[in-house]
């Protein structure tokens, strides 16, 4: 199962004028969420959490399925976004659930920082001073670690399902 943000008309209309029904897959950035005075407070807490989650499992799926060191990255910002979420709406959501989806929130957290720990000195650090100092032969073998720890982080990520982490305890 994979969940889309646009509706079924939505995804009807670009199957018939562009040949597909989701867009390209790619890293997904934060997006502003436009609140207005006139919302109640829970109102306002649903579309910034729903931005949060939408952001997170869009990268999620980045993730498992492209090899790119922004999905992590975006990944890690949308945890943190969601994190701050549920801890600014506590008062107003009153729920002992929300403690437990920030600690799963955490625990995600924690496992693609290590996968973004591993791309940042793999690609960034590894690699251009390699290039650098003419010592490619020295780190061939880093590229294949990461892709490993991907690999590793890729099963992790298939056990991680929106429904376990919003299934009760």
């Amino acid at each position: 199962m994979r969940f889309s943000r646009l509706s079924k008309a939505a995804r009807g209309y670009l199957l018939a004028e562009q040949g597909w029904i989701d867009p390209p897959l790619a890293p997904r950035n934060a997006e502003d969420v436009a609140l207005d005075r006139a919302q109640i407070a829970e109102q306002a807490a649903r579309d910034v959490l729903r931005e949060c989650l939408d952001q997170v499992a869009t990268n999620v799926v980045v993730i498992r399925e492209l090899d790119d060191p922004e999905g992590p990255h975006q990944l890690r910002i949308g945890l943190r976004r969601l994190r701050s979420a549920f801890s600014v709406c506590a008062s107003v959501l009153k729920s002992p659930e929300m403690t437990r989806l920030s600690m799963e929130a955490r625990w995600l957290g924690q496992e693609v920082g290590r996968l973004r720990d591993i791309d940042m000195v793999a690609n960034n650090i590894v690699r251009r001073e390699a290039e650098a100092t003419r010592m490619n032969r020295v780190c061939r073998p880093l590229p294949m670690f990461s892709r490993g720890r991907r690999g590793d982080c890729a099963i992790t990520f298939a056990r991680f399902s929106p429904t376990r982490a919003c299934r009760r305890s």
